[in-house]
């Protein structure tokens, strides 16, 4: 039986240029690269690295409790980190 009160596994942690802190589970990061964006599942360290060290970050236009952070990764394409605040959570990555 697994035990409810044990904390989830975090997969990486990350502080924003904001100070913002976003903490992705190992079982979300599943939830990310296996069903939502599976073209993400060998790209973890450039997701980090734009939540990190984002070439832009802004206010999305419809939810101003979400930023979102973008940065290249390749010549065609972006990956940018979705942070819904203040809880800090990760909502999507592409």
């Amino acid at each position: 039986m697994a035990d409810v009160g044990a904390p989830e596994e975090l997969q990486f942690e990350v502080i924003t240029p904001l100070g913002f802190r976003v903490r992705v589970t190992r079982a979300y990061w599943d939830i990310i690269v296996g069903f939502k964006h599976p073209v993400m599942a060998a790209h973890e360290q450039a997701v980090k690295e734009t939540l990190g060290k984002p070439s832009e970050i802004r206010l999305s236009k419809s939810d101003p409790s979400v930023h979102l952070y973008t940065f290249s990764i390749e010549r065609n394409g972006a990956s940018a980190g979705f942070v819904r605040l203040p809880s800090g959570s990760m909502v999507k990555a592409f």
